[in-house]
C-alpha cells in the first residue's frame, strides 16, 4: 500500500498499489488501512480487505491505540 499524498490533515489514508505474487481480482489481501490521529494519545486504525474482487466481509478490522499516562 501507499500513503495517499491527499490525504487529510489528521488522517494518513493508505490505498492497495499493486503486489508481487498476488491477483487482486480474486485473492484476499488488504486493500485500505487509515490511521487517523484523533488527538496527542489516541490513535485509530481502520482496514478494508478484498476478496474476488469485492470487500472481504470477513476481513475488515479496526483498532484503537491509546497512550498509558
Amino acid at each position: 500500500m501507499k500513503a495517499d499524498p491527499k490525504s487529510p490533515a489528521s488522517q494518513i489514508v493508505f490505498r492497495f498499489a499493486g503486489g508481487a505474487n498476488l491477483d487482486p481480482k480474486k485473492d484476499k489481501h488488504m486493500h485500505e488501512a487509515t490511521l487517523t490521529i484523533v488527538d496527542d494519545d489516541r490513535l485509530e486504525v481502520n482496514g478494508i480487505g478484498w476478496e474476488n474482487g469485492a470487500p472481504a466481509k470477513e476481513m475488515c478490522c479496526g483498532l484503537k491505540l491509546v497512550r498509558k499516562k
